[in-house]
């Protein structure tokens, strides 16, 4: 993944051809360091080339350090940047954007707010594990063990802090890695990372729900019958034309 720069530049001029200086302003620098007086820092990240090709880097400048800049920059390439390009695209290209529906979209941004970006928002995108998916289901029992404790306890405290608390069961952590699942399709697709860590995780597999006896169905009384002899006489043709056809006068003898 492409994790950008950062770089110091100025609005100076060159007096002859009137282009701009950037970042060889020679008043960018006092000496060895750089000087504080003069320019702004900016990041510069090359997002996915375009269909056709043609390179679309993003740049934005203002901050008054490489720190601040490399902050933002590092916003950008972690997991927390991911999801938010995911949103903000709705899930879709430029030519052939798809609407994700208000409901899904509703439930995505919950799961990334209240889950991926708590747990998984700083790591950096590409550096994303299976592993550290793994810890982040881990981190939900814990609390959901820490829940259930609460509302059991007889101090009135401890339940007034989890009231209203929703526990995150196997089925809704199934949706959270779905959720993880499809922001990485999206940036696969992009080429924004190579792989999606969210296919690689194994969680408990949820519950179906167990189907009531049928009881107009009659239970087995036994083993179906068989035939164990039969006369060589017999002919299968009375099967396909419904008539008992004999040879020699004699039927089919069965038993069992």
């Amino acid at each position: 993944m492409n994790t950008g720069s950062t770089s110091k530049r100025c609005h100076c001029r060159d007096r002859g051809t009137g282009k701009p200086l950037g970042s060889t302003c020679p008043k960018l620098r006092r000496g060895n360091s750089w000087n504080p007086n003069h320019g702004q820092w900016q990041y510069q990240i090359e997002l996915p080339r375009a269909a056709n090709g043609r390179r679309r880097p993003l740049r934005r400048g203002g901050f008054d350090s490489p720190a601040e800049a490399g902050d933002v920059l590092r916003r950008i390439t972690d997991v927390t940047g991911l999801l938010t390009m995911f949103m903000t695209s709705r899930g879709g290209g430029r030519g052939k954007r798809k609407k994700i529906k208000e409901g899904t979209r509703r439930s995505y941004q919950g799961h990334i707010d209240n889950h991926l970006i708590p747990h998984l928002g700083t790591v950096r995108a590409d550096r994303l594990t299976a592993g550290l998916i793994e810890g982040m289901f881990d981190k939900i029992e814990e609390r959901n063990d820490r829940l259930d404790l609460y509302r059991a306890s007889p101090d009135p405290k401890k339940q007034r802090e989890v009231k209203g608390l929703r526990t995150g069961g196997i089925a809704t952590q199934h949706r959270i890695l779905a959720t993880l699942r499809a922001a990485y399709n999206w940036a696969m697709r992009r080429g924004i990372v190579t792989v999606n860590p969210a296919k690689l995780v194994e969680i408990a597999p949820e519950k179906a729900p167990k189907k009531a006896p049928d009881a107009r169905r009659a239970p087995a009384t036994g083993a179906p019958r068989s035939v164990t002899t039969w006369d060589s006489s017999w002919s299968p043709a009375r099967y396909t034309t419904g008539l008992p056809i004999t040879r020699g006068g004699t039927e089919p003898r069965r038993t069992g």
